[in-house]
């Protein structure tokens, strides 16, 4: 598969050793990822480089990742891109402000395999 054609993860995670262990296992799914380590920054990312999936985390400094995907929508109403919060934050007013926003899913970490979260992610890449 050349890069021309292999599918880009944008991943937003501000621990450094989850964000370190997704991308590994992306890449080696054969995904192309870019990272950002804050939402504003996410949001700047996912502009810019107009990715197919998003994994991103909800406390974040900077901006948290429900005001990214706020942003995000509010920038881009039409786009089919599918957002995957990963997170610790077990808050029902996170989920379901998420959920609302268009999220696909709403994954605690500490429930999560991440072999699991790549296939989600192929899953719903192959729906758009």
């Amino acid at each position: 598969m050349t890069s021309a054609h292999k599918k880009n993860v944008l991943i937003v995670e501000d621990d450094n050793l989850l964000l370190v262990t997704l991308t590994h296992q992306f890449e080696d799914a054969g995904y192309v990822v870019t990272t950002a380590t804050d939402g504003a920054k996410g949001v700047e990312q996912f502009t810019s480089e107009q990715p197919d999936a998003v994994i991103m985390d909800v406390m974040m400094p900077v901006k948290d990742g429900v005001e990214m995907l706020q942003e995000i929508r509010a920038a881009f109403p039409e786009t089919k891109v599918p957002f995957i919060v990963l997170s610790n934050a077990n808050d029902m007013d996170y989920v379901s402000r998420a959920m609302e926003l268009g999220a696909v899913a709403y994954l605690l970490k500490s429930d999560r395999q991440i072999d699991s979260v790549v296939a989600l992610v192929e899953e719903h890449i192959s729906k758009v």
